[in-house]
């Protein structure tokens, strides 16, 4: 029999908002728009006014697992690189709470390119360059020395999250529910039939931060569940997670 992966969905209460800083002075600020599973979803903005440009939208997701943020602006008036790109990538790798990458536009400008995070949004600071330098990771052409990176922040930490795993899946007899807390919380854990409709609750009450474990026994208010797809929801203040699980009997 093939093997259910669980899929997770998360909803935030407040959207956490990033600024990001890179060793050219760039500032992007980056709002958490939601996530799948480790995956974040980012949308945001860079700004490249103080370069003689203009503000430029971004797109992008972090991965908990991996440790990469990976993001694309975009240019709002691209002039076919005259002097600016149309889209420009950029990918970084957590280390602590400072990021390595790098950044390749269409235009053929392209380097490695450190970076520091922290939350909020970026106030876009005025950068000073030195004589005879020019250009951005969004123009054509560039001459940079790289900038000292402001104080950074954890990114893992910002992006502290809940979640919930459902094992064994499928499951024929008894279902360990596996839960994660980023800070103390009321709770509940219920069961819902793929129509929606409530079936069982497995926990409701205060739990404290950290890794829990619960057990389902495919109990139900009617007797044991059939077989059958499940949703297995977690609740908290702060926001919702489920899996999917497959009952066989």
């Amino acid at each position: 029999m093939a093997v259910i992966t669980a899929s997770f969905t998360y909803a935030y209460a407040g959207l956490p908002t990033l600024c990001l800083t890179n060793a050219y002075g760039e500032q992007t600020t980056l709002t958490v728009t939601g996530h799948t599973g480790t995956t974040f979803w980012v949308s945001g903005e860079i700004d490249y006014t103080i370069f003689g440009g203009l503000v430029w939208p971004c797109e992008g997701k972090f991965d908990l697992k991996t440790h990469e943020l990976t993001y694309t602006a975009t240019n709002p008036e691209p002039d076919g690189c005259t002097f600016w790109a149309t889209t420009v990538d950029f990918w970084y790798t957590v280390y602590g709470v400072y990021l390595s990458g790098g950044f390749s536009n269409d235009c053929g400008n392209y380097g490695s390119l450190d970076a520091a995070v922290a939350k909020g949004a970026c106030p876009f600071s005025t950068v000073k360059l030195k004589p005879g330098e020019y250009g951005t990771s969004g123009s054509k052409k560039s001459l940079r020395t790289k900038l000292p990176l402001p104080k950074g922040e954890s990114l893992e930490e910002i992006l502290k999250i809940n979640t919930i795993a459902v094992t064994p899946n499928p499951v024929s007899n008894v279902a360990k529910i596996n839960v994660s807390l980023a800070t103390s919380s009321k709770i509940t854990i219920n069961i819902y039939n793929k129509e929606g409709a409530l079936v069982y609750t497995v926990a409701n009450g205060i739990v404290p931060a950290g890794k829990h474990t619960y057990t389902w026994n495919l109990q139900t208010r009617n007797g044991i569940a059939k077989s059958n797809y499940y949703i297995v929801k977690l609740t908290t203040k702060d926001d919702e997670q489920s899996a999917q699980i497959l009952v066989t009997r």
